[in-house]
């Protein structure tokens, strides 16, 4: 018969090391779960059909798509259409009832150490991908994990800044001469 010392440690050593035999750690450089990271928020809205969207000026946009316990919020942040960030809200079992939960992060982040950065490997990985797997608590309990493909990001934003620049130099062409005669117009240079 099994000791009772033997079948705690078969407890606490087992989710761990299944965990560590089915992650893959280049399965988060491709996208978070089904979502590839660069995928258009259509794409993921028909993936979440009751999720709700919300768009923000220059271009990003977030996907709210409610969960179950522990999971209880992911967010898909767009920059440009494309996927960039997914951040999962976890309600932990045994959180704190108020303020954060410093001991439900640590075990989070030594649960992502052991699926995403198991060894140098799969750092380098990681990191060739420019991709980003980090944990936050926050003041209501909850724990924040957050995937996070940089690359795409600032491709996205340079993207961005580029189609910014190119509107503003047309519309300086446009109105140039025209706003021009309106400053004088409107003795501005006696102003000055």
């Amino acid at each position: 018969m099994m000791s009772r010392l033997a079948i705690v440690l078969i407890g606490i050593t087992l989710p761990g090391f299944v965990c560590s035999l089915q992650a893959d750690p280049s399965d988060i450089a491709k996208g978070y779960k089904d979502q590839p990271w660069g995928v258009s928020i259509e794409t993921v809205q028909k993936a979440f059909p009751d999720s709700n969207l919300e768009t923000a000026p220059k271009g990003s946009a977030t996907l709210t798509v409610k969960g179950q316990p522990p999971a209880v919020q992911s967010m898909y942040v767009f920059m440009m259409d494309q996927l960039c960030f997914v951040h999962v809200t976890l309600e932990l079992p045994m959180r704190p009832e108020g303020g954060q939960d410093p001991h439900g992060k640590k075990i989070v982040e030594e649960m992502i150490k052991e699926k995403y950065y198991p060894d140098e490997d799969a750092r380098k990985l990681l990191a060739d991908a420019n991709i980003s797997v980090h944990v936050t608590s926050r003041r209501n309990g909850t724990v924040v994990v957050m995937y996070e493909n940089i690359g795409l990001f600032r491709a996205a934003q340079a993207a961005q800044r580029l189609a910014e620049q190119e509107r503003n130099e047309k519309r300086r062409a446009e109105e140039g001469p025209k706003r021009q005669q309106a400053l004088q117009d409107a003795g501005v240079p006696d102003l000055l």
